[in-house]
């Protein structure tokens, strides 16, 4: 997973912190991608993203950063994510909270707000709070003929933190309400005559997340360090797969345990132990328990950085039994500001409605997906920040996944004797065995203060393991970002960027007594976007985006249209 420009918000970086699952498979520093309050999304049909982060001199001036609402595209594979543009303010430390709002064309609208309510030095309580939305009409490639999108996305989340003499305890909890429309072409032209007196109209589908969890982590020191967490996670999707059907409910429960002991000054032994409880209703999944261990041998020098450890998953009522992965991680300056790093790492993945719906709000709420398991995913590569002004990262490697996730269309009827019901035309996901080439660099260059610059280049091809075809799925084969930003006077920042991406393919399958499956690539993508920052004062500032100037035609998935130029217009006030 990849991110461009997003940036959580100050605010909410405990939050972040309180909410992200400790399973600690990596003691390594490595490149954590987080979307905002997400979890980090399905790995196996998703772009890999290795390059670690790279130190980069900041301006003295407070920055405001933005938010995940992107152009279609610009963050996949969550493709569906609003091309609404930019949004949200960082309050500085000094400050006790912040309010922002946006508006734009196709009736965008962004607005997020966020306070400290206690800010001492043992004890911080913050609540925040997003909404996303959009209602407008947009075309089809292939004719002029349109369609409605809907949505409506809030989430309010809080956070409390105390800070002991020799541990920290963590605690949070969150509700999302997503209200939506299953827009876009249908796939299946039939007669509403032969459905049994269902409809086939875009009902609003509502889909809840709420969550809660606590945590509790020790201070470092010389004899045993620990992380302790429980948490739960629920998923509620009103309306099912077919017409009149109920969606799924699911109950996550997750316990994580880790402990590690130091052996002199550079050496560390430690076992990282967990617990995944799923449970079901109105599906046919099965409940099922995943139990994982991850025992490691770690060595901290000032110039190398590795663990070797072993991943292990025991499966109780999901298919598999015991599944055994590698866990070894390298970090070594073998130069100043040279430094090679690699990996071998894997292990299983559990492919959880909550997980999925955030790759896509489309995703098929009724159908089970399979998990999947990892034996092997390795990375290598070489950054250096040796130069003031630029840092580069290169990197590659290959990836080999069993009951990977690939996102389709999908529809159908299903015919019982003389009476037959449809299916709501949703995004699903098949597995497959398969393997990823992965490679990819970046450039940053930042000459001065009012002056940064950043190219990045990655590719990622999929291919199935039986036949070694190339998988025709919604992620790019290959993604080149570029952007620049400029502060041509104090209030003022002017930021421009290009997305292109090649390779994208789609896999539809239209069912009736018979699977009619179809395939095949979409257009490549272009786009080019520009925003600016004028701050008024040190408490409000006013904002401008314009996305997507080009204004190209591009799809979330096959026939689902993304929108195409949109701005928005904003003010903030941080207090």
């Amino acid at each position: 997973m990849k991110t461009r420009y997003i940036t959580p918000l100050l605010l909410a970086l405990p939050l972040l912190g309180a909410t992200a699952q400790t399973s600690n498979k990596s003691s390594l520093q490595r490149a954590v991608t987080i979307e905002k309050e997400f979890t980090p999304i399905v790995q196996d049909a998703s772009k890999i993203n290795v390059m670690p982060e790279m130190e980069v001199s900041a301006s003295e001036r407070p920055d405001i950063k933005y938010t995940e609402w992107k152009s279609a595209r610009d963050e996949a594979p969550t493709l569906d994510t609003l091309a609404a543009g930019k949004g949200g303010v960082e309050a500085p430390d000094h400050q006790r909270g912040y309010a922002r709002i946006e508006m734009g064309n196709y009736l965008n609208i962004n607005a997020n707000a966020g306070v400290r309510i206690i800010d001492k030095s043992r004890d911080q309580l913050l609540l925040w709070y997003r909404h996303n939305s959009t209602n407008g009409t947009l075309s089809y490639l292939t004719d002029n003929e349109k369609t409605h999108q809907r949505r409506n996305d809030n989430k309010l989340h809080l956070a409390y933190t105390h800070t002991f003499d020799r541990a920290t305890w963590n605690t949070s909890a969150y509700y999302r309400y997503n209200g939506f429309n299953y827009y876009g072409m249908p796939l299946y032209d039939v007669d509403k005559n032969r459905l049994t007196g269902l409809s086939t109209t875009t009902d609003q589908q509502t889909v809840q997340h709420y969550g809660i969890d606590t945590r509790i982590t020790s201070k470092p020191n010389r004899h045993i360090n620990y992380t302790a967490e429980i948490s739960y996670r629920g998923y509620n999707s009103d309306l099912g797969l077919f017409y009149g059907q109920r969606g799924v409910l699911e109950n996550h429960l997750s316990t994580r345990i880790d402990g590690n002991a130091p052996l002199g000054k550079h050496y560390n032994i430690g076992v990282a132990v967990g617990m995944d409880n799923l449970i079901y209703n109105r599906t046919a999944r099965e409940n099922y328990t995943v139990l994982h261990a991850n025992p490691y041998f770690g060595i901290e020098k000032e110039h190398l950085k590795f663990k070797a450890g072993v991943l292990i998953d025991l499966s109780i009522h999901d298919n598999t039994i015991f599944r055994i992965a590698p866990d070894v991680q390298l970090e070594w300056e073998f130069e100043k500001l040279w430094f090679l790093y690699t990996s071998l790492t894997g292990g299983k993945t559990l492919n959880t409605w909550e997980k999925m719906s955030t790759v896509t709000s489309y995703v098929d709420p009724s159908s089970p997906m399979n998990n999947t398991y990892t034996p092997a995913d390795f990375t290598v590569g070489l950054r250096t920040a040796t130069f003031k002004q630029l840092h580069f990262t290169l990197y590659g490697g290959i990836k080999y996944s069993i009951d990977a996730l690939f996102d389709y269309r999908r529809q159908y009827i299903e015919a019982t004797g003389t009476s037959s019901r449809l299916t709501r035309p949703v995004v699903s996901f098949y597995a497959a065995d398969a393997y990823a080439w992965k490679a990819g660099f970046e450039i940053q260059y930042n000459p001065r203060d009012f002056f940064h610059a950043h190219l990045v280049w990655e590719h990622n091809e999929w291919r199935n393991k039986a036949g070694k075809q190339r998988i025709l799925s919604a992620q790019p084969r290959n993604e080149w970002k570029a952007g620049v930003t400029v502060v041509p006077i104090r209030p003022l920042d002017i930021s421009a960027d290009l997305y292109f991406a090649d390779g994208l393919g789609y896999r539809n399958r239209v069912e009736g007594m018979v699977d009619y499956p179809s395939s095949g690539n979409l257009p490549n993508i272009v786009t080019l976007n520009l925003g600016a920052i004028y701050r008024l004062n040190k408490h409000i500032h006013f904002s401008a985006q314009f996305n997507n100037l080009l204004s190209k035609r591009t799809d979330l998935y096959y026939g689902m249209p993304a929108q195409r130029f949109h701005f928005l217009l904003g003010a903030g006030v941080v207090f």
